[in-house]
């Protein structure tokens, strides 16, 4: 058993409405990272959960981008963007708008189409 999957695994025999919604988000995490692949594909990666989840939860991305050829990571958080990634897509109403590396992406998506953001 995998350590994502034993923060859990003493529950698992009790319906899912009796979960919190911590041990509910420890639960998905545990199922969404259990399988790797040469391409992983993530949409809004974990932001919520307390401090040390949060810890486990990036060491366990570190892990999978590490073992995953490409990561394709749909995020508004710039830390994890400028962490993570080494290439960027800007979208906008679903149309690619630009493409290059990250910094240079995400200045882009900063500067907004009117500007900062604030």
């Amino acid at each position: 058993m995998t350590r994502a999957r034993s923060l859990v695994a003493w529950r698992l025999d009790l319906p899912l409405r009796t979960y919190s919604s911590g041990m509910m988000l420890r639960l998905i995490f545990a199922v969404a990272t259990a399988v790797e692949g040469e391409i992983v594909l993530l949409d809004e990666w974990i932001g919520v959960g307390d401090q040390q989840f949060r810890r486990k939860a990036r060491q366990r991305l570190d892990e999978i981008v590490a073992r995953a050829g490409i990561l394709v990571l749909a995020s508004h958080d710039i830390e994890l963007m400028q962490s993570t990634c080494n290439r960027a897509i800007l979208l906008e109403e679903g149309r690619m708008t630009a493409a290059g590396p990250t910094d240079a992406i995400l200045a882009k998506y900063l500067a907004g189409p009117s500007g900062p953001k604030a």
